[in-house]
């Protein structure tokens, strides 16, 4: 049995809850859940982690050190990715203490080398959030996918007006051309069955 209802995760379900608009409703215990996360992630920003987590493992939450360890890694997660686990959150994190370092940096400055630190943080918040690299270029996917090609003899499955036959055989026989040519542009335009045999006979004789 549980020591207690926060050493059983309800990160997934409160995840889930905000992913999906908040359309169903938490239960008290995921809200308790949440207001402990929430107010970890607060802490965290003016006392750090190791004051937060042992706060949390003290009277009257009594968390152990464990869950609340694994707990604190929830509330990064929760707040600062847009997925569940992402190393985006992690450089988020990391960001933001460059820029917490870099106030206090500015605000005690008293030197062009003081702002020369300050400097020097805020482009390592830059550089933690990635700015200083290039977008990815979305390339759309009918540039590189396959495309689908069907090849098909008949005109009503290409969306085109089908054709008669027997007016097309009487536009071939009207035309002043060979007998073997009229017989071949009726086979090619599916008037009359093709003949593979005298077709292989014809590639024979011509080799």
């Amino acid at each position: 049995m549980a020591k207690n209802k926060f050493e059983i995760s309800r990160y997934h379900e409160i995840a889930e809850y905000i992913e999906t608009g908040s359309k169903s409703n938490l239960t008290p215990d995921e809200i308790d859940y949440l207001d402990i996360l929430v107010k970890m992630n607060s802490m965290r920003r003016r006392y750090g982690i190791n004051e937060t987590i042992a706060f949390f493992s003290k009277k009257p939450f009594d968390i152990s050190l464990y869950r609340a360890k694994q707990m604190f890694e929830e509330s990064i997660n929760l707040f600062y990715s847009d997925e569940i686990i992402d190393k985006r959150a992690a450089r988020n994190l990391k960001a933001e203490q460059f820029e917490q370092a870099a106030q206090l940096a500015l605000e005690g400055a008293t030197c062009i080398k003081d702002l020369e630190v300050y400097r020097a943080l805020l482009w390592d918040s830059y550089k933690a959030r990635q700015l200083d690299q290039p977008d990815p270029i979305n390339i759309p996917k009918e540039l590189y996918e396959r495309p689908i090609k069907i090849y098909t003899m008949n005109p009503v499955q290409a969306k085109l007006p089908p054709i008669d036959r027997n007016a097309l055989a009487k536009e071939i026989d009207e035309l002043d051309e060979s007998a073997a040519d009229k017989k071949r542009w009726k086979q090619e335009a599916m008037v009359e069955d093709i003949d593979f045999i005298e077709m292989l006979n014809d590639q024979t004789d011509e080799d």
